[in-house]
């Protein structure tokens, strides 16, 4: 009996080996992988820390289904333009292209979407069981807007640019009821994105020169490499500007996460009871006949 211990203890730390081994291979290849992309190259940001943000994988997401316009345009993420009152506004994808500037406002969300043009706010619902949670937060599109209204401030010496607005939600999430009236901005499910952006580029004529987009990107480009110092006033003051819906946000997320962790414990409960039914029910009953002898 103890060989046969010693054997299945050997059987498993072989498998966890391999295991182990398979997964470190295919890390590195991932890793080797991403660290030839042009994202990796402006951000810098390590491979784990990039999968881990929910928020840094949504923008990298949105940059691999558009890569294959790189040779067209150029590229830059999370540009922290500054405002006049001193703070910052972040655009998280940014292409150059001929036909104009794509600025693309992340928002790497699960759940429903509920939201129109001219609503201050939007609203994502989150099922969770027979409940759901509701969490709000700025609208996108006026978001995008104040972006939009930097890059014109910043680049005012090329006043021919076309600005293309465009939100993308995540593919987990289902955009639920938006209204859009006004033709403000395009919102999307990121999986439609590379369509609707060669189809727009297809139809835009030509407003940037190839010596243009060079210098435009040369001028934005410093406004990517912000430190992690600025990075952190910069959400220090979204937090204090919008404390409401920070505050609603964090509380939602942890009322789901109280709501997953009783949905576990009721789960475990019940494989318990089940395992304890069983058990009594394949207990051996008494044989009369062995017993009256």
């Amino acid at each position: 009996m103890l060989q046969l211990y010693i054997l299945c203890a050997e059987l498993l730390v072989l498998f966890l080996s391999g295991l182990f081994g398979f997964l470190f291979i295919i890390y590195t290849y991932q890793n080797t992988k991403y660290k030839k992309t042009h994202y990796y190259r402006i951000t810098h940001r390590p491979y784990l820390k990039m999968r881990r943000s929910t928020g840094s994988y949504g923008e990298y997401l949105i940059y691999n289904n558009l890569r294959s316009l790189e040779k067209e345009g150029r590229f830059l993420f999370n540009v922290y333009l500054p405002k006049e009152d001193g703070t910052t506004t972040e655009i998280d994808v940014l292409l150059i292209h001929k036909s104009g500037l794509y600025v693309f406002e992340s928002k790497n969300y699960s759940g429903w979407i509920f939201g129109t043009e001219s609503q201050r706010t939007w609203t994502q619902t989150l099922p969770t069981g027979r409940r759901s949670i509701k969490n709000r937060f700025f609208n996108p599109i006026m978001q995008n807007e104040g972006h939009i209204s930097q890059l014109k401030q910043c680049l005012s010496d090329y006043p021919q640019i076309i600005y293309h607005s465009i939100i993308l939600f995540s593919d987990r999430c289902e955009l639920k009821k938006i209204t859009l009236n006004q033709g403000k901005a395009a919102v999307m499910n990121r999986r439609r994105v590379a369509s609707f952006v060669k189809k727009t580029m297809a139809n835009t004529n030509e407003v940037l020169n190839p010596n243009e987009i060079e210098a435009i990107d040369q001028s934005l480009f410093p406004y990517s490499q912000t430190s992690e110092e600025a990075k952190q006033i910069h959400i220090e003051n979204i937090q204090a500007k919008h404390p409401k819906h920070s505050k609603k946000k964090s509380a939602g997320l942890k009322k789901r996460s109280r709501s997953k962790q009783r949905l576990r414990l009721r789960q475990q409960q019940n494989a318990i009871l089940w395992l304890v039914k069983r058990k009594l029910w394949n207990k051996p009953k008494w044989n009369r006949r062995s017993r009256s002898k």
